[in-house]
């Protein structure tokens, strides 16, 4: 049955949700994108666009391997 949300509105609710859903691991999901960035994501980026040449074709800037230090 439809249930009126604010009484003297026209507004009715016809949701029924029998369970609640549980929630995902917000973080987990962040830490598991910004891991694959370094480890995957970056090389593909570089090599995407690796040579960079000028419009004379004198210069190219060549992105080799990259790494992370601490």
């Amino acid at each position: 049955m439809p249930e009126v949300i604010v009484p003297g509105r026209d507004r009715v609710s016809f949701s029924r949700i029998p369970e609640v859903l549980s929630l995902p691991d917000l973080i987990g999901i962040q830490r598991e994108s910004f891991d694959w960035l370094l480890r995957d994501g970056l090389s593909e980026v570089f090599a995407e666009v690796s040579p960079i040449e000028d419009f004379t074709e004198t210069y190219q800037l060549i992105f080799g391997k990259h790494q992370f230090k601490e």
